[in-house]
């Protein structure tokens, strides 16, 4: 059996080495099938899509499924928060001001925000990897403009932003199976907050390449404020200092003024 074994070895061997000096460096045994004689991406936005749209595809059914599983724990928010006062004051504080399911709800709507936040200046920041990488100088060397050429993935980022958040809402509603239009506005609050970051994204880009990936932190720090910072008991002023603390609580609370009378 060993026998047989080397024998193969030295057999597979000198055919690699055989073949090997049959091809050209890099290339293949077997010709590369020649492309279309026209591109079929005709423009820049339609090559940012072509680059995002796995991306914004795998956001948008996790944010629609996130939503459908917390929509189905509405109904048991207060039995997972029991008696646990610390608990009840957290929610509140990340999201809530009146009955706990409002600040269910609203907690959950604040953390796909953030979330989204996180998309937003990836997308934002995928011309920039373009860039890095040397795959973007053929297209910008020719008569394809940088504002042209960028225009097309901001359009997906922030214009993708507001998909996914749609879609978390979405989903919450249907699993919740109460008041769609107030749940789903609710999520679309928290898009100003969003915009924010990705727009900070495209500053830093824009004035000072180098430091692009600081948007990284800024989203990171803003997410950390929002979820983990009521749980530390963070002061109030703090917790300010993200954008999304201006699209939580007051504003939040008031989207859906029906979910109490529809309990």
């Amino acid at each position: 059996m060993l026998l047989l074994i080397l024998a193969a070895v030295l057999v597979q061997t000198a055919a690699a080495y055989a073949l090997t000096a049959r091809r050209d460096v890099g290339a293949s045994f077997l010709a590369t099938r020649p492309g279309p004689a026209e591109g079929r991406l005709g423009t820049a936005g339609a090559l940012a899509w072509r680059l995002q749209r796995g991306t914004l595809l795998g956001w948008s059914l996790g944010f629609l499924l996130g939503g459908l599983v917390f929509g189905g724990m509405v109904e048991g928010t207060a039995d997972i928060v029991g008696d646990n006062e610390r608990a009840r004051e957290i929610f509140e504080r990340m999201g809530g001001q009146s009955a706990l399911t409002d600040a269910f709800l609203a907690t959950m709507v604040s953390l796909f925000g953030m979330l989204a936040a996180l998309y937003a200046v990836g997308s934002v920041l995928r011309p920039h990897g373009e860039e890095t990488s040397g795959r973007a100088e053929p297209l910008l060397a020719s008569a394809l403009g940088r504002l042209r050429w960028a225009a097309g993935h901001l359009v997906i980022a922030f214009g993708g932003a507001a998909l996914i958040l749609l879609l978390a809402g979405l989903g919450l509603a249907l699993s919740y199976g109460h008041d769609l239009g107030p749940v789903l506005g609710a999520a679309l609050v928290q898009l100003p907050a969003v915009w924010t970051l990705a727009g900070l994204a495209v500053l830093l880009w824009g004035a000072a390449p180098k430091a692009a990936t600081a948007a990284w932190g800024a989203a990171g720090l803003c997410l950390a404020l929002g979820w983990v910072g009521p749980a530390l008991g963070l002061p109030q002023a703090v917790l300010d200092l993200s954008p999304s603390a201006t699209c939580r609580s007051s504003r939040a609370a008031r989207t859906w003024p029906g979910l109490r009378s529809s309990r």
